[in-house]
């Protein structure tokens, strides 16, 4: 039998999700967020594309000038997206040997610096094991990290 709950009473989040990902584009290792409610594309900073790219990076993109949603309320949840890259680029997500592709858009102020979204997961094969804090891959796993492992990590 099942019980009804009376009341909806909110998460508390603890900071031990773990969303994180080492990741490496090019010669720049950073995080990934593995973000499940990421429904539009894969994305990286601006502030990434400048260190990949160099001051020139605008010259790799197809321009864009459009906005996208977050989870926040009115226009602080809007970001300016600057353009996605003209061709794809590869990204190491953890300690998976493979090197996927990917052609993110290039979001200004985005508060990771590279954010994956359900859409680029699902078109590589990637499943994200809540359960165990993991991404795998063809039987293959990497782990995630939460946000006070990540910060221990880059001491």
């Amino acid at each position: 039998m099942f019980a009804c709950i009376n009341s909806i009473k909110p998460i508390k989040i603890n900071g031990k999700h773990k969303i994180l990902c080492p990741v490496k584009i090019g010669n720049h290792t950073t995080v990934a967020l593995i973000d499940s409610g990421n429904l539009v594309r894969e994305a990286i900073s601006e502030s990434l594309a400048k260190l990949v790219f160099g001051s020139n990076f605008k010259s790799k993109l197809v321009p864009v000038t459009i906005k996208i949603g977050t989870a926040n309320k009115g226009k602080r949840g809007l970001l300016d997206v600057i353009g996605h890259l003209e061709r794809p680029i590869r990204i190491r997500l953890g300690s998976f040997e493979k090197l996927f592709w990917f052609c993110p858009m290039v979001v200004r102020n985005l508060n990771h610096q590279v954010n994956l979204g359900s859409s680029f997961l699902s078109s590589n094969q990637i499943d994200h094991l809540y359960s165990t804090g993991q991404l795998e891959h063809q039987g293959k796993q990497t782990p995630l990290f939460n946000h006070s492992q990540f910060s221990r990590l880059q001491k």
